[in-house]
């Protein structure tokens, strides 16, 4: 037996504590912009649109990528409306935005990087303001840091598991916003180097 496993045991358990008290404090935090919603804008209107037409079984009725109005229609099915479900698919993913920014920065350095970076996620202003419209933004923050935390797992063991999930959540994005194609690139060179 490792007595190293065993120490960092308790060190573990606090910084598991620590993401969850972050995570809480970040749904607190976002909780105001559901019950004070911000005015919704003209590309928010634009989701909500594509929901009600993916809702009515017309997928190529709408302008806007799917992933963002598909996440408004399974949340209308808890909500009265479909701004309201909008609201929170983002205040949502605006709070679990904050489990992969930290993951990441404990991967990439150690816990005490990855603490800080979740802190810093948690009440960053642009991303609270964002975790509480109708707009695409906190699903793709959720998304992409995803995305990066899984590539870089992939290059660190090349998993096939880890290879096939950087797939599916940078294909996600990219189907949240098109500039994640972005990474696809950036990815491909770092494979090629």
């Amino acid at each position: 037996m490792n007595p190293v496993s065993n120490q960092s045991k308790p060190s573990d358990r606090r910084y598991l504590k620590l993401l969850l008290l972050l995570l809480a404090i970040a749904f607190l935090l976002r909780i105001f912009l559901v019950i004070f919603p911000q005015v919704i804008y003209s590309d928010g209107i634009e989701y909500i649109r594509g929901a009600k037409q993916i809702l009515s079984g017309n997928w190529k009725g709408s302008k806007a990528p799917p992933v963002y109005p598909v996440l408004i229609v399974l949340a209308s099915r808890w909500t009265p409306n479909f701004e309201l479900a909008g609201i929170w698919v983002s205040v949502i993913f605006g709070t679990l935005a904050v489990i992969p920014v930290y993951y990441l920065g404990k991967r990439i350095f150690n816990e005490k990087v990855g603490t800080l970076s979740a802190l810093f996620a948690v009440v960053h202003p642009f991303l609270y303001v964002s975790s509480g419209a109708v707009l695409t933004e906190a699903v793709y923050h959720f998304l992409l840091p995803t995305a990066v935390l899984f590539g870089w797992e992939a290059f660190r063991g090349g998993r096939l598991l880890n290879i096939l999930l950087f797939s599916f959540f940078t294909t996600l994005a990219c189907l949240t916003r098109p500039e994640a194609m972005g990474y696809l690139f950036v990815f491909g060179f770092w494979v090629l180097f």
